[in-house]
């Protein structure tokens, strides 16, 4: 994986609640001993303890990477599906889609709204949860 697809992945891990600002700093410090030269927004992100700091300097690191990170990241959430309540998940999908989806392919933009509604009307009882999450299991299959 690229440090821009990682980058990006993080960003929306953060985002999502699913990581602490602290293992952020912890991943950069990480890379800083591992690179010979690492870049600046690397060592900027090791020093940084703001998660909205923390997230601008991600998402310059992984500008362009949207897609590929965002697969990723469905992939992470299929695997919790079941584990951890629809919500919680769609939740999470949704942190994205409310931060800034714009770098998102339309399928995947498309996507989130779908989701977003389908969290509405199960939340208000006008659709059942288990449909829902079967539907969410489908789209989320196809990233393994």
């Amino acid at each position: 994986m690229t440090l821009s697809v990682e980058s990006k992945t993080f960003e929306f891990k953060l985002l999502a609640g699913m990581l602490t600002e602290e293992e952020v700093v912890s991943w950069a410090d990480e890379l800083i001993l591992s690179m010979e030269n690492p870049p600046i927004e690397i060592i900027d992100l090791a020093l940084e303890k703001d998660k909205h700091s923390q997230l601008k300097i991600l998402s310059k690191l992984g500008a362009g990477d949207d897609n590929e990170a965002f697969e990723i990241f469905c992939k992470d959430q299929a695997s919790v599906l079941g584990k951890v309540d629809f919500f919680e998940v769609g939740n999470r999908l949704l942190s994205v889609h409310y931060s800034d989806p714009n770098g998102l392919d339309k399928q995947y933009r498309d996507f989130l709204v779908w989701l977003d509604d389908e969290l509405d009307l199960v939340g208000n009882g006008v659709k059942g949860v288990k449909p829902a999450i079967q539907e969410l299991r489908e789209f989320l299959a196809k990233f393994g």
